[in-house]
C-alpha cells in the first residue's frame, strides 16, 4: 500500500474545500422556483391568457412593465395559449372600472376576462430588478413572483415565484460582470413559465 505524505494529505484538502465553496456560490446565485398548481383545475381548457400590469417593489420605476413584457414573451414563445395584446388589457381594466389593480376583486377578474376573452389573468410583482456591486463587478440580480387567476371562480389555481442572479462561480471569484439584468430576467421568468406548462 502506498501512503500518502502530509502535503498530499493537505492539497486534497484544499482541493475539497475548494469544490465545494464553488457548489455554495454557484446555488447562492440561482434560486430553484417554488410553485403551486390546482390540481383541479384543467389547463387544457386554457386557449388565451391576458397578463395584467405587474407590481413593482423596486427602485426600478420601469420594472413592473419590463417584467410584464418578458412574461408574454415567455408565454408565446411557449407555443400553448394566445396572449392578449397589452393595449386590449389596459383597455378591458378600465372598461371594468377596476379600482385597484393590485388587489382585484373576483367580479374584476371575471369582468376583465370577458373583455378580454381570456380564461386566466396572469398577476405578479417584481421583488428586485438591479445590480449589485460584487468585488467591483456589476451583478444583475431580479427576483419575481407569478400568479394565474381563474376567471370563472376568481381562484388561483398556479402560482411560481424565484430570483435569478448574474454572478456565476466565475464571476464571483474573479469578480467579473456577469449577464445583462434583461438576461437574468429572461431566464428567471423563462423558469417560472415553465412550471405553467410542464
Amino acid at each position: 500500500m502506498i501512503k500518502k505524505t502530509k502535503s498530499e494529505k493537505l492539497v486534497k484538502g484544499f482541493l475539497w474545500v475548494g469544490a465545494f465553496s464553488c457548489l455554495l456560490l454557484f446555488l447562492s446565485c440561482t434560486s430553484i422556483p417554488t410553485n403551486y398548481i390546482n390540481p383541479n383545475f384543467d389547463f387544457s381548457l386554457v386557449q388565451r391568457i391576458a397578463v395584467l400590469p405587474i407590481e413593482n417593489f423596486t427602485q426600478d420605476q420601469n420594472a413592473g412593465e419590463k417584467i410584464r413584457r418578458v412574461v408574454i414573451n415567455e408565454i408565446l414563445s411557449s407555443q400553448y395559449v394566445e396572449v392578449v395584446e397589452v393595449g386590449q388589457v389596459n383597455r378591458a381594466i378600465k372598461e371594468a372600472k377596476v379600482e385597484d389593480l393590485f388587489n382585484m376583486s373576483k367580479e374584476e377578474f371575471k369582468k376583465v376576462g370577458e373583455l378580454t376573452g381570456a380564461q386566466i389573468l396572469i398577476k405578479g410583482s417584481v421583488e428586485n430588478y438591479g445590480a449589485t456591486n460584487i468585488g467591483g463587478a456589476s451583478i444583475a440580480e431580479v427576483s419575481v413572483s407569478l400568479s394565474a387567476i381563474d376567471v370563472s371562480s376568481g381562484e388561483v389555481v398556479w402560482s411560481a415565484s424565484g430570483s435569478k442572479s448574474g454572478a456565476g462561480i466565475v464571476e464571483k471569484i474573479f469578480g467579473i460582470s456577469g449577464p445583462s439584468i434583461s438576461s437574468v430576467a429572461r431566464k428567471c421568468i423563462s423558469d417560472l413559465v415553465y412550471t405553467l406548462f410542464e
